[in-house]
């Protein structure tokens, strides 16, 4: 099991990292897990410039985490890209 502390850190750490670099010749797959006791939902694949939804629901859900964690790194004086921006940018590569 993990801890909510660790769980909020995980989701920090992913909006601190930049897929798109990841994804230049790679996959890209975003999980999301509607609870710490819950097994994760594959909601998207980013691959060759596109977005493969798999899970609107799990994928809707990430966004919003990701935009409340890019608020939050903003508030501590890091700027991320929205998610929009980071589509369009990945889908640039």
């Amino acid at each position: 099991m993990i801890d909510k502390d660790l769980a909020v850190v995980r989701s920090v750490c992913f909006a601190k990292e930049n897929p798109v670099d990841e994804g230049k010749n790679k996959p890209v797959y975003i999980y999301w897990s509607d609870s710490l006791f819950s097994s994760e939902r594959l909601a998207a694949v980013l691959k060759q410039g596109r977005i493969e939804v798999k899970d609107q629901e799990a994928l809707d859900l990430f966004i919003k985490r990701y935009e409340k964690d890019r608020t939050l790194l903003a508030a501590s004086g890091k700027a991320l890209l929205s998610w929009n921006d980071l589509l369009k940018l990945f889908a640039e590569k």
